[in-house]
């Protein structure tokens, strides 16, 4: 669901279901040009993210990154899920193959 105000937007993901377990995200996903540069922080706080998605491509585990940050588990879940929606919508060029 996306709510949009005064150059602001808010996602927010209700649930979702993986591997028949529903998965609840509630934290929200903001982008406002007043925090971060309008770049997509956890809601309530400016935390990136790309920061967190960082850690993930790194190999650091939720608890770690929970802790680092101070967020919880859907906070994170919801960073990927967002991640996951912009990049579902996207479309990419072929990459040429070369032998």
């Amino acid at each position: 669901m996306i709510a949009e105000g005064e150059g602001c937007c808010e996602w927010t993901f209700h649930s979702r279901k993986e591997s028949g377990k529903l998965l609840h995200m509630d934290a929200q996903i903001t982008i406002d040009p007043e925090i971060c540069h309008g770049k997509p922080v956890i809601g309530g706080t400016r935390t990136l993210v790309s920061v967190v998605l960082g850690h993930i491509a790194a190999g650091d585990s939720i608890s770690t990154i929970g802790r680092e940050y101070d967020l919880t588990e859907q906070e994170i879940r919801s960073v990927v899920a967002f991640a996951n929606d912009q990049l579902a919508d996207q479309t990419f060029p072929p990459t040429p193959y070369t032998v």
